[in-house]
């Protein structure tokens, strides 16, 4: 490995303000990029509209990441980006484009991949955790968090920095956030997308490509079928995916074993602030989560490499979760998801049975 190259496609006023504010500042925070910093060369690769970009140069946190990485603003079409602010499928494919144009120079650079979105927030330590499992020999690191009320949250955020004595600290382009606190803050600020991926509810999910155990007001447990790549060192030429870094990539571009999940919000913990209104596939079901409606998702939508994603789980805790409310919520984990994959297997046999006509049956196909 060559290098690492983070990588972002940002535009649009709301979006660009979020990422030189807040996703940035947390990034440039000292177990972030200056941890990776230890590992290789860092780039940040940054695609932008010419007017955004110019606002992302003038930024505190852009000049701060000028001292340990190298940034490289790819400048992309505005009338495209115009279109895309009323089309999320325009803005996906604009996305996955960004992400072909990267994955494309990074295999003939020899270099990992690290891809954020431009309204997150990671806590401190983040991708210290990260460099330290690629130097064990993982070649792609996986995790998951939860999505927030952006108009809520920043708000308490800059409070709770301002309480702490750190308002300052954000108009200079810094944000160095604990895991715990960040998770107890953020419990109260839950965005519908991710509250109807929540058990135990009506209106889950038609679209569970994660679900959460709530840990009475402590954070989640949370398991997923497709938890974010946020490091990526390739073993083969990927490059002919689909559905972007986070969909059918990875799968091409290493073995399972070669991948890890960081279990643990102490670890690493991502959020994702996000407006009122955003979020695809947010159709609930009229009832309660049933494990039949998980596997049929997943069957549709998990190949066999993405399943084995959701038996790690992922805890996103303040520390004082009690232990009967950890057991209790993996226990409830553990034997949904039994179900579920009991589901899978038994409509997967009918399929095939039903492809060879009974044949091992009957010792002979049916018509």
């Amino acid at each position: 490995m060559r290098k690492v190259i983070f990588t972002t496609a940002v535009w649009g006023k709301e979006y660009t303000f979020h990422f030189v504010n807040f996703t940035l500042p947390s990034l440039m925070a000292p177990g972030n990029i200056p941890a990776m910093a230890g590992l290789a060369p860092v780039e940040f690769h940054i695609y932008s509209p010419r007017a955004d970009s110019d606002r992302i140069e003038r930024s505190p946190a852009y000049r701060r990441l000028c001292e340990v990485a190298t940034p490289k603003i790819i400048v992309i079409d505005d009338d495209s980006i115009r279109q895309a602010a009323d089309d999320q499928n325009l803005s996906y494919k604009i996305m996955v484009q960004t992400h072909h144009h990267l994955i494309a120079h990074a295999w003939e650079q020899d270099a990992a991949i690290c891809s954020v979105y431009p309204d997150t927030i990671l806590a401190d330590g983040s991708f210290r955790t990260v460099a330290k499992l690629a130097q064990a020999g993982k070649r792609s690191i996986h995790s998951a968090g939860i999505s927030l009320n952006m108009h809520s949250f920043v708000p308490a955020l800059i409070r709770a920095e301002i309480a702490a004595g750190r308002g300052q600290d954000l108009l200079a382009g810094r944000l160095d956030l604990a895991p715990r606190d960040t998770i107890r803050l953020a419990m109260g600020h839950i965005h519908d997308h991710s509250a109807a991926h929540i058990l135990g509810q009506d209106g889950f999910t038609q679209w569970p490509s994660q679900m959460y155990w709530p840990l009475d007001g402590h954070g989640l447990l949370l398991r997923s079928w497709h938890p974010t790549p946020y490091f990526v060192h390739p073993r083969r030429d990927g490059s002919n995916f689909t559905f972007g870094i986070d969909g059918d990539f990875v799968r091409l571009a290493v073995d399972y074993e070669d991948c890890a999940v960081v279990e643990d919000s102490d670890d690493f913990l991502m959020l994702e602030p996000m407006p009122f209104k955003r979020r695809r596939n947010d159709k609930p079901c009229v009832n309660h989560a049933k494990p039949f409606d998980v596997a049929n998702w997943a069957i549709n939508n998990a190949d066999d490499f993405h399943r084995r994603f959701v038996h790690s789980p992922i805890w996103l805790h303040d520390g004082a979760v009690p232990d009967a409310v950890r057991a209790r919520a993996w226990t409830e984990s553990q034997e949904f998801l039994s179900e579920v994959f009991g589901t899978i297997t038994a409509i997967e046999q009918f399929s095939a049975d039903v492809g060879t006509g009974f044949k091992d049956l009957l010792g002979a196909p049916l018509a």
